[in-house]
């Protein structure tokens, strides 16, 4: 998928941990949180990373599956494209660790990753990464929220308006 011109790629995903973070039998993923983000920042095509303010998502007092509790994690980056994330996560060490999420995280339905456009230098925020997953989550898939399916097509979406811009 070739990203559209003057935009990135912005990629959000949760999961929730099966055990406290402190527990040994998540201490191999908690261990690497911090080693798996300094790799995915000196990747060609990384563009920028939220720095996991948990009381961003506190905040948003949602339920559901975005619904505040101690072991649910989440992830915010920007990249170039779709083809830098993928290299990031299936052809460095990182695919190990991704191998490896069904031991440490709970099995859910449905996806758990959301795609977007956004305009190159725009830095997305908790709440309208949270809005644009719950938006395919209910919706499926289109221009304003995608998965990996719609992001591997052959014809890239239009982008849609991000939030700023919508205001």
């Amino acid at each position: 998928m070739q990203t559209p011109a003057g935009h990135h790629l912005a990629q959000f995903n949760w999961a929730t941990l099966r055990h406290d973070p402190a527990d040994p039998r998540v201490a191999e993923f908690m261990e690497n949180v911090a080693r798996m983000n300094m790799l995915a920042e000196r990747m060609p095509g990384f563009v920028w990373r939220h720095l996991n303010d948990r009381t961003a998502l506190r905040k948003l007092a949602r339920t559901g599956t975005f619904a505040p509790a101690r072991r649910f994690t989440t992830t915010l980056s920007v990249w170039t494209d779709l083809a830098a994330l993928e290299r990031f996560a299936f052809k460095t060490v990182h695919s190990r660790f991704y191998k490896k999420r069904a031991a440490w995280f709970e099995p859910h339905e449905g996806p758990y990753m959301v795609f977007w456009f956004v305009p190159q230098g725009y830095r997305p925020l908790i709440p309208e990464a949270v809005e644009r997953a719950e938006h395919m989550l209910a919706r499926g898939d289109s221009a304003h929220a995608f998965g990996w399916d719609w992001a591997r097509a052959a014809a890239p979406p239009e982008p849609a308006q991000t939030a700023a811009a919508q205001s």
